[in-house]
C-alpha cells in the first residue's frame, strides 16, 4: 500500500525524510535478502509489558510462532513468564531450564504425548479446542490440567470493528456447557478457559467483550477457575489500554486463577527491516517497477512494509514506485509507494539496477514464514 499522507507531508513540508538505520544498513555490504531485527527494542517491550503485569499477578507469555529465534526466545525466559507453544518442536527449540515458567499447549493437532511437555522443568497447562481431542486428552491422562477454547466470535460484539461471523477453533458456549456435562469432564472439570481472536484490528473493546464473556462462562465451572488465558492479537493496543484490559480481567477473576496472555507481534512492532537490492526495472506508464531479490510471498509474509530512501529538502515533484520479488509468480508484490523527489529521482533516491534498498515495519512472523520458493533464497535473519 503507498504510503500517500507520509510521503504529501514529506512534500508540503519541503522537509527531508530520514530514518536512523538508512545509513547504517548502506554502510554494511549485504545485499540481501535479509531481515533484520532490533532485538534490545524487543527485550524492552517484553520488561514494558512484564512491569504492566506484575502488580497485577497476569502471566505474560511469548507466542513461540512469532519469532522462534534463539535470542528472542532467550530474552523470553528472562523477561517473561512462559511460552505459548503449538507442537513438540516449537518445546525442543526452547531454553533447557524452564523452572518457574510455564508452557501453554494450544495446538490444532494434538497427536503427540502431552505429558512430554514438562521435561524442561516448566509447568505445563493444555488447550483443548474440540471434543476430538478432549476424548484424546483423557485417553493419554497426562496429569496435566487443561482449558477449553471458547470461539472468540461468539463474545464479541458484532458491531466491533475487529468482529468476524467464523472461527475454525475452539468450543461455541452452547458446546462448552454440553462438554461440562459428560462424565468424565464432571470427574476432572477444565481447569478454565482460553480465548484467542486472530484479528489484526483488535481494540480494547475486543476484548472487554471477550472478558465479559468468559465471567458469564467460568459460572457454569463447578469450581473458580485456576486458568483465563486471553490469548494472543494485542498488536494494536497500547500498553495503558492493556493495563486496563488486566485490571478488567482480575476484577472478574481474582486471585489465586493464573491469567494468562499471549501476545507476539506485539513484543516486536516497529522493531523489523528488510534489506534488499534492484535487479530489474521497468518504467509503465506513470510508475517505475523496481524487481528486488526479496520476494514478499516467500520472505514477507504478514508483513505491510514501508519503503525508506532519502528525500531532498523542498522537493518538487513526485514519483510512483512499485517492488516486486523475483518469482515468476505474477503477484509477488512487496509494495507501491510514492516518493518526492527535487530534480533527479534516480541520483535522489538511489533506486537503480544494482543498488541496495531498505524496507521498515517488517513483521516478526516474516521470519517464522521465511521460505525458499522458485530457486530463491530463504533470506538471512538477523537479530542486531
Amino acid at each position: 500500500m503507498a504510503n500517500i499522507k507520509e510521503a504529501a507531508g514529506a512534500f508540503k513540508a519541503g522537509k527531508g525524510f530520514q530514518h536512523p538505520v538508512l545509513d547504517r544498513f548502506r554502510a554494511n555490504s549485504d545485499n540481501g535478502p535479509s531481515l533484520y531485527f532490533d532485538m534490545q527494542m524487543v527485550e524492552q517491550r517484553m520488561g514494558q509489558l512484564a512491569e504492566v503485569a506484575r502488580p497485577l499477578e497476569v502471566t505474560p507469555l511469548l507466542a513461540v510462532k512469532s519469532f522462534p529465534d534463539n535470542r528472542c526466545l532467550d530474552a523470553a525466559q528472562r523477561k517473561l513468564g512462559g511460552f505459548d507453544i503449538s507442537n513438540p518442536a516449537e518445546y525442543a527449540c526452547l531454553p533447557n531450564n524452564l523452572d518457574d515458567k510455564l508452557v501453554s499447549i494450544v495446538s490444532p493437532e494434538m497427536d503427540f504425548d502431552i505429558s512430554s511437555f514438562v521435561s524442561k522443568g516448566n509447568a505445563a497447562v493444555v488447550v483443548l479446542d474440540s471434543f476430538a481431542q478432549l476424548d484424546r486428552y483423557f485417553s493419554q491422562q497426562p496429569g496435566i490440567p487443561y482449558m477449553l477454547r471458547v470461539q472468540s466470535t461468539h463474545l464479541i460484539e458484532d458491531t466491533d470493528p475487529a468482529y468476524y461471523k467464523r472461527t475454525r477453533f475452539g468450543f461455541s458456549p452452547r458446546q462448552v456447557g454440553q462438554a461440562l456435562k459428560q462424565p468424565k469432564v464432571i470427574a476432572t472439570p477444565p481447569a478454565g478457559f482460553h480465548v484467542h481472536h486472530g484479528s489484526e484490528v483488535n481494540q480494547i473493546t475486543t476484548f472487554r467483550s471477550m472478558i465479559k464473556g468468559l465471567e458469564s462462562l467460568a459460572r457454569e465451572l463447578p469450581l473458580e477457575p485456576a486458568f483465563i488465558n486471553l490469548g494472543g492479537g494485542w498488536s494494536e493496543l497500547t500498553p495503558e489500554e492493556i493495563g486496563a484490559l488486566l485490571t478488567q480481567a482480575r476484577k472478574a477473576f481474582p486471585l489465586p486463577c493464573s491469567i494468562l496472555m499471549e501476545p507476539g507481534h506485539w513484543y516486536s512492532r516497529d522493531t523489523g527491516f528488510a534489506v534488499c537490492t534492484v535487479v530489474n526495472q521497468m518504467q509503465s506508464s506513470d510508475t517505475i517497477n523496481y524487481t528486488v531479490n526479496l520476494s514478499r510471498h516467500g520472505h514477507l509474509r504478514w508483513s505491510d512494509v514501508k519503503l525508506i530512501v532519502p528525500i531532498e529538502s523542498r522537493p518538487r515533484k513526485a514519483q510512483r514506485v512499485q517492488f516486486f520479488g523475483p518469482s515468476c509468480f505474477e503477484g509477488d508484490r512487496i509494495g507501491n509507494f510514492i516518493v518526492p523527489y527535487h530534480t533527479d529521482f534516480s541520483h535522489e533516491s538511489g533506486l537503480t539496477t544494482g543498488q541496495q534498498v531498505v524496507f521498515s515495519n517488517v513483521n516478526c512472523y516474516s521470519a517464522a514464514w521465511n521460505a525458499s520458493f522458485n530457486g530463491i533464497a530463504r533470506a538471512n535473519i538477523n537479530p542486531i
